[in-house]
């Protein structure tokens, strides 16, 4: 019923307490903090017991005819002063220490979310850093479960995908600071490498885009976001889509054939009746957030007055299994990804900017994510939190043709800088700067408004006119905001007949 969150079936041999609660975590503030479990026999008493920083209180409830249970715990405000919940049915006790309440918030998506804190271009100054924000927690839910509070060895040993999420510490680092440290910030990383979106959707979710012929898994979604759906989040964080690059372009998946970065015939059976995987992306993407906007906690939509955004990254440039037979298919996804924005309380940050060509890694995982975190934060400071702050990039509204010279017009101020033909680090072909009717910009200059960009030609352009901007797998752009955060201006297209 809406409203009412249920928790979850309890699958045979459930264990007493859901595996995502633990010492150390943080409950959501403002709202009624849903904790469950399972494992006791139909009809058995279960009572939860809290004491410490966020008041006390006893409730009991009984186990369903699965043996599942919950409870919603009193509202309560931030604290950073500990509470102890003490769990107790027939023969069995379970004791968590350390519990705050502030605001959790998901993780989720494939390696560029899982890629460690200690991998990262700073870990050498961040990571012995992480120690002085024991109220930041977090927890790998595809990992070791455990809640953790943050310090060299739980947050940074090791480098490559391991412990924990540099770009989830990131965001959450600058949303605990924006909040004047004040309110204990959660972080549930829910991420594996080498995973397409479909996995991460429920059957409800992929019946949105008509795929038919195509026999789909949603093992991840099962797995890693079906048993945390009782969880109260402030909003999710998602970086992911490289595995849906690989059928991009024209070329279609078909049985017996490689499907590209992350997939096998193990998880996806293919045939020619499947739309390229940009469209599909395009209508799976949406339909993915919108189902689990529906599922989690039955589809609340606020927390005291306060959104409940979903924030995504844009795929940042990389050549890496994104060439031949898939040219500009990393482009095509990327523009894919848009789709997601017309659906309210979303938004995008940026790593088309952030091109590594020295990743150890590899070019498709950058080092570079103290910037993306710090992007999906402005967002969720803006539409979460209500803080007038710049977090969208400047998109391209019209374009004015008189002559040689085009204004380019941007929904905020703009500023170019030089060169406007950087160097490509990578093949030629695969980067993209500005074009019109296939021919590189060379000049341009500021327009009459802050929000204008003049782009002279050699001679007038032939009709019809079609201009690109970083319509390639390897963007290099060159016109940014103005504001404090120098947010890159968006890839567009734009085709005009005189």
């Amino acid at each position: 019923m809406c409203g009412t969150p249920i928790a979850p079936p309890a699958p045979p041999g459930a264990p007493f307490l859901a595996d995502s609660l633990g010492s150390h975590m943080v409950l959501q503030r403002d709202i009624p903090a849903r904790v469950w479990g399972g494992g006791v026999v139909g009809g058995g008493k279960v009572t939860v017991t809290v004491s410490g920083g966020g008041g006390s209180e006893t409730q009991t409830t009984t186990a369903n005819v699965n043996g599942s249970w919950f409870f919603d715990l009193k509202t309560r405000p931030a604290t950073s002063v500990p509470s102890t919940l003490v769990f107790t049915s027939t023969n069995i006790m379970t004791t968590l220490t350390d519990v705050l309440f502030g605001d959790v918030w998901g993780c989720h998506g494939q390696s560029n979310m899982v890629f460690g804190l200690g991998q990262d271009i700073n870990a050498a100054t961040e990571c012995p850093n992480t120690i002085n924000f024991p109220n930041i927690r977090h927890i790998s839910y595809v990992g070791d479960k455990d809640w953790k509070v943050p310090s060299q060895a739980t947050t940074c040993t090791g480098k490559g995908f391991a412990p924990f999420s540099a770009v989830c510490w990131y965001f959450g680092k600058d949303v605990f600071e924006s909040l004047n440290k004040t309110v204990p910030v959660g972080l549930i990383m829910s991420a594996v490498g080498g995973t397409a979106i479909e996995r991460w959707s429920s059957p409800d979710a992929i019946s949105k885009c008509n795929q038919t012929g195509v026999v789909m898994q949603s093992g991840l979604y099962d797995d890693y976001i079906l048993p945390i759906l009782s969880m109260q989040l402030s909003g999710w964080t998602w970086y992911q889509a490289e595995s849906n690059v690989a059928c991009s372009t024209s070329w279609k998946w078909m049985p017996g054939l490689n499907c590209g970065i992350g997939c096998s015939e193990s998880n996806r059976v293919c045939n020619a009746s499947q739309v390229g995987c940009a469209d599909f992306y395009s209508c799976q993407f949406p339909a993915m957030i919108t189902d689990w906007r529906s599922k989690f906690n039955s589809g609340t939509s606020k927390i005291a007055g306060r959104a409940r955004p979903f924030l995504f990254v844009e795929l940042a440039p990389y050549t890496e299994g994104a060439g031949e037979p898939y040219d500009q298919s990393v482009a095509l996804v990327r523009t894919a990804q848009l789709a997601a924005l017309k659906l309210p309380l979303v938004a995008m940050a940026a790593a088309y900017d952030y091109g590594d060509t020295a990743s150890p890694l590899g070019n498709i995982h950058p080092e570079y994510k103290a910037i993306v975190g710090q992007r999906l934060s402005y967002a969720a400071r803006a539409l979460a939190y209500g803080e007038t702050i710049e977090y969208k990039n400047p998109v391209m509204q019209s374009v004015a043709v008189t002559a040689n010279q085009l204004v380019i017009t941007f929904d905020v101020p703009v500023t170019v800088i030089s060169p406007l033909r950087g160097p490509c680090p990578v093949a030629p072909a695969s980067c993209a700067w500005m074009t019109v009717n296939g021919v590189n910009v060379t000049v341009m200059s500021a327009g009459t408004s802050s929000s204008d960009v003049k782009v002279t030609l050699d001679s007038p352009p032939s009709d019809p006119i079609h201009i690109e901007y970083l319509q390639g797998d390897w963007p290099v752009p060159f016109i940014y905001s103005s504001g404090a955060h120098s947010l890159p201006a968006e890839p567009f297209t734009w085709v005009h007949s005189q």
